[in-house]
């Protein structure tokens, strides 16, 4: 319904400088009936027209902006459940780290010490 409106709107603003554009107006040397023309067309044809497409166009993107809150509000839920799920854990569980793995990945880190095997920047000693 609301596309309907918009194109509704549109041709009755296109109607409008169509009229200024074939009005005999333009043929006539006097500037009284040039603004007249003007001055109706746009009163009763372009203005109204305009309003009409904007006040479409603001009823069509209502729905799909309340759509749009609905879905970042759920994903909001779900990201703070896994938040929650992810605190609740157990720190007892450790993750396995090899020092070998340590030790390379630490020796590409510019704060990597190689005769001391320390990494500056965590303080860790891999060696």
């Amino acid at each position: 319904m609301g596309l309907l409106i918009i194109i509704v709107g549109s041709l009755w603003a296109v109607l409008g400088l169509g009229n200024i554009v074939l009005s005999g107006a333009w043929k006539t040397s006097g500037t009284t009936m040039q603004s007249a023309v003007l001055i109706f067309n746009f009163a009763v044809f372009i203005l109204p027209g305009l309003i009409v497409v904007g006040v479409s166009a603001i009823l069509e993107i209502k729905p799909l902006l309340n759509k749009l809150l609905a879905e970042l509000e759920e994903t909001n839920q779900y990201l703070s459940e896994l938040v929650e799920k992810n605190d609740t854990t157990e720190e007892s569980e450790e993750i396995p780290r090899s020092t070998d793995y340590l030790a390379n990945f630490c020796s590409k880190c510019v704060h990597f010490q190689e005769q001391t095997g320390v990494c500056k920047k965590f303080s860790v000693n891999v060696l």
